[in-house]
């Protein structure tokens, strides 16, 4: 009896670690999805700020259609890579009512963030495009993919030491952000519209001056990352 006792313990509590370890990584993926959704938008608003800072110049600087094509190109390749994004997070969340919910509700959060962006005419018409077609491929229920072609450019792309090392810092800085979500450290930050909109203004004003240094220097490539 006694050792029947004690079985039954040992089973209860080993059910309890298991609830809690299961728990525990329901939790953590439902951080690397609200991460996930999160930070693509906001890669998304940062393209498009750079993309509005080139076309607030175009009129006062000289030789800006290549920048203004590379800055388009690069919008257009984020939505492209947001649609793919969406897409894998679906597919990822699908057998899971919890985290499918969480999927869907970050969708909806996105979504109204962008929908107040769009009506108070944040951005030009031609960027506005390329928000509404994220608006309604990514942020749909059920995304589609989105493939749409580049701009041609007159001169081969150039791509320098700094440009490589600004990229592959930020895929790390990304790398740790994930690892540090896995392991319990941090969770996903959470947006606000100011959050936003403040996102969006530090971005404009750092492209602005980016690609004015980019004039004085008659630099002829665009290194905005």
């Amino acid at each position: 009896m006694i050792l029947d006792q004690h079985q039954s313990s040992n089973y209860s509590q080993i059910q309890s670690q298991q609830y809690h370890s299961k728990s525990r990584q329901i939790e953590t993926e439902e951080q690397i999805v609200k991460f996930t959704i999160r930070q693509d938008f906001l890669n998304l608003l940062a393209i498009a700020a750079d993309y509005q800072a080139g076309l607030n110049l175009q009129g006062s600087q000289k030789n800006m259609e290549q920048i203004i094509t590379m800055l388009h190109n690069k919008l257009i390749l984020q939505v492209n890579l947001s649609s793919s994004i969406h897409l894998d997070q679906q597919q990822q969340c699908k057998n899971s009512p919890q985290l499918n919910e969480t999927l869907i509700k970050e969708k909806r959060d996105v979504e109204n963030f962008l929908k107040s962006i769009i009506k108070e005419k944040k951005f030009a018409p031609q960027i506005e495009k390329h928000l509404k077609s994220y608006l309604d491929n990514c942020l749909n229920d059920y995304p589609r993919l989105v493939n749409d072609p580049l701009n041609p450019v007159k001169n081969k792309a150039e791509f320098n030491q700094e440009t490589i090392q600004k990229l592959f810092c930020s895929i790390s800085q990304t790398d740790q952000k994930y690892s540090d979500i896995q392991r319990g450290k941090v969770q996903a930050k959470e947006l606000s519209q100011s959050d936003i909109d403040k996102h969006i203004e530090e971005r404009l004003h750092a492209a602005h001056h980016k690609l004015q240094d980019r004039q004085e220097r008659g630099c002829n490539i665009c290194q905005l990352i």
